[in-house]
């Protein structure tokens, strides 16, 4: 059985509209029309919108969008008939093939973490055209087994935003699983034309701070923090050792609590926030 996931966050009526025709529209040829949990952060309005029926996700404060979706994967997977979770964001649109594309592919790479192929924008990170393995997968559209949340116990609940579904990848892949591309399972997701936001830009920015801390990359790190220093993000100012004391950033965890399993040629940050060589040039 599929359930899958919305996440919102004072999303307009018409965009949840659009989103909930489209989940109609591909569910309709499935052998089992899928659950649809929806947690809304901070959008009360948000009920009247769907056109279609919702259940409503465990109440709570804004907790970001990798903890709010494992509130409800653990929501979901509590019944032992649901064997896959989509992520979906509330800004996406499917086409109305992706959801049985998505599942074609799942079948095809048993346990594998399985991301539909976002437009009019895709990411340009590369991947097998036979197999679909990709370095990693973004969570706007993303099908997680149960075998993933048992293993991994979903995203990293201290990205607030960005970089967990990276983050959740490289685990997948460190731990001997597969991370996939579906190339025919198409979702709509337009980033490119967003206007300048300082608050998203500083998530990023703390989350590929996080990214780097836990994954070894000291100089990645202060990248990040360089970066929040420029752009009037954090209030600090940079010494020899990165940013100084009393910086007002969120702490790090602890040396225990920070290691991620190594894995030859799985975290890859020569290539920034792409996190990956560019598929084409």
């Amino acid at each position: 059985m599929l359930v899958i996931g919305v996440v919102t966050h004072g999303n307009p009526r018409g965009q949840l509209a659009r989103l909930a025709r489209s989940l109609e529209l591909a569910g309709r040829d499935l052998d089992a029309r899928p659950r649809v949990l929806v947690r809304d952060h901070g959008a009360a309005d948000a009920p009247s919108a769907w056109p279609i029926a919702v259940e409503r996700g465990p109440p709570g404060a804004n907790v970001g969008f990798g903890a709010g979706m494992n509130a409800l994967m653990a929501w979901a997977f509590s019944a032992p008939a649901v064997e896959q979770f989509l992520c979906l964001n509330p800004d996406a649109v499917l086409h109305r093939d992706c959801l049985r594309e998505l599942l074609a592919a799942a079948a095809a790479a048993p346990g594998a973490l399985v991301e539909a192929r976002q437009f009019p924008e895709e990411h340009p990170k590369p991947y097998d055209p036979a197999t679909g393995d990709t370095p990693w997968a973004s969570g706007a559209c993303l099908l997680v087994p149960r075998r993933v949340f048992e293993d991994h116990g979903g995203f990293d609940p201290g990205f607030f935003l960005d970089c967990e579904d990276v983050d959740l990848s490289w685990r997948v892949r460190a731990g001997g699983g597969r991370v996939v591309v579906a190339p025919r399972a198409l979702v709509g997701h337009e980033v490119l034309n967003r206007p300048p936001d300082p608050t998203r830009t500083r998530h990023t920015l703390l989350s590929a701070r996080r990214l780097g801390h836990l994954w070894g990359s000291l100089r990645f790190r202060r990248w990040a923090e360089r970066e929040l220093v420029a752009r009037g993000l954090a209030a600090s100012r940079l010494g020899a050792g990165g940013l100084a004391a009393g910086a007002e950033l969120p702490p790090l965890p602890g040396r225990a609590g920070a290691a991620r399993p190594v894995a030859a040629g799985v975290a890859d940050f020569e290539h920034l926030l792409t996190f990956a060589r560019a598929r084409w040039a």
